[in-house]
């Protein structure tokens, strides 16, 4: 799967900017900067949290727009909704699957379009230059993990007292009559940071008569969590004190369509 994301990306990004070479003569409004740009996208999201199950992917949507305040810096709001998954493996029983949402600021940065001069990309590499970003932000992320985390529940009946088993791990809501610990299915994150890395590249930018243009988008986004929630498991003690400093993070790989007016 990733492979074959990956070929698309490659495909995409070349097949759009050979497609600037060639066209008719520019229009003279096309160099205008464009303040505003609306994208939307679908990309795979990896988690990386307590389960380790390399290849597990989820998916996931994206809608963000940006205001261009000066050339090549922009600053937006993005929006996401998606899951994020690990599934269970020989070596590890547990599994969860985390339908989230997510929602926040972003500053994007072309550095080469930034430190042009502004006027029209003549050859492929040129716009490919332009077309590159990098960008950082935060991320509020509701976590809703349902019924989709596995929990060992034959460690209660056993009476077991020790270290508590990985099955059991997790954000605990309240305790029964009976002291057994009820976890938390919704719960918050947020990034810190976000940061992303891509490329949007313009189709029609070149003969567009009104100046607006359609870009093709392709992105990595790395999501730092400020907790070890994403997965719905934290490691703890028998005296349920946290184990640990390490937070959880996920990946999304996208691509997209971006317009600029």
């Amino acid at each position: 799967m990733l492979r074959t994301t990956l070929a698309a990306i490659f495909i995409l990004g070349v097949s759009a900017v050979k497609a600037q070479e060639g066209c008719p003569t520019p229009y003279g409004i096309q160099n205008e900067t464009k303040r505003y740009h609306v994208a939307a996208g679908v990309g795979l999201t990896h988690l990386y949290g307590d389960i380790d199950k390399a290849g597990t992917m989820g998916k996931a949507f994206f809608l963000k727009g940006d205001y261009q305040v000066k050339r090549g810096f922009y600053v937006g709001v993005e929006g996401q909704f998606g899951s994020l998954e690990a599934m269970s493996s020989l070596v590890d029983f547990r599994e969860t699957k985390n339908n989230y949402m997510a929602g926040g600021l972003m500053l994007t940065f072309h550095p080469f379009e930034f430190f042009s001069s502004g006027g029209f990309q003549h050859s492929a590499l040129d716009v490919l230059k332009n077309s590159f970003y990098v960008g950082v932000g935060m991320l509020g992320i509701m976590n809703n993990y349902k019924d989709n985390v596995f929990r060992d529940d034959n460690y209660y009946e056993a009476d077991y007292k020790g270290t508590v088993p990985p099955g059991n791990y997790g954000p605990i809501d309240h305790y029964d009559e009976n002291g057994v610990p009820i976890f938390k299915k919704k719960i918050n994150s947020y990034t810190m940071p976000t940061a992303n890395v891509g490329l949007a590249v313009p189709i029609n930018r070149r003969y567009s008569k009104t100046g607006s243009y359609w870009s093709a988008l392709v992105n990595a986004q790395f999501n730092f969590a400020n907790n070890d929630l994403l997965d719905g498991y934290m490691p703890y003690d028998e005296q349920f004190r946290r184990i640990g400093t390490k937070n959880d993070m996920y990946t999304m790989y996208s691509l997209g369509a971006r317009y600029s007016f």
